[in-house]
């Protein structure tokens, strides 16, 4: 009796001790980044999110709402930066993400001063629409050195 005992208490040691020392299931390992980017209050589909941390550097693209998600990111500092062409790069460092914790970021972008006009250039080709046609001198050793049929 005294040894069914014994057994039932290590085995109950052991489940607990296995327990304890796993991670649980449910416990958060993540955090996340989600936000929007807008210009002067309209949302900006197509622009290209970008951040940089622990995680690495992860790239995103806005939805038709200009809307981003970066839903599994480990904890640390980030940094945000937001490009489209035409609008100024925004960028914000040291954005702190904690276990379970998910941060917003909206992004307001700003039309860029510099402005690029592209000047095509060029000359007419003038084409003879009356002559058509197309020759050559065979003459010499040329008919000999072709290929004669079987």
């Amino acid at each position: 009796m005294r040894n069914r005992w014994f057994g039932a208490a290590v085995a109950l040691i052991l489940v607990v001790a296995a327990y304890a020392g796993a991670p649980a299931v449910a416990q958060e390992q993540t955090g996340s980044i989600v936000g929007t980017v807008k210009s002067d209050e309209t949302p900006m589909p197509g622009v290209t999110v970008e951040i940089k941390g622990p995680s690495g550097t992860l790239t995103g693209v806005t939805n038709v709402n200009g809307d981003f998600r970066f839903p599994r990111v480990l904890p640390g500092n980030y940094t945000v930066t937001a490009k489209i062409s035409g609008f100024k790069t925004y960028e914000n460092r040291n954005i702190p993400v904690s276990l379970g914790e998910r941060v917003t970021v909206n992004i307001p972008l700003v039309m860029s001063t510099v402005m690029e006009t592209i000047v095509v250039s060029g000359e007419a080709v003038q084409i003879s629409m009356g002559e058509n046609a197309t020759s050559a001198k065979i003459g010499g050793e040329t008919p000999q050195q072709a290929p004669q049929g079987a």
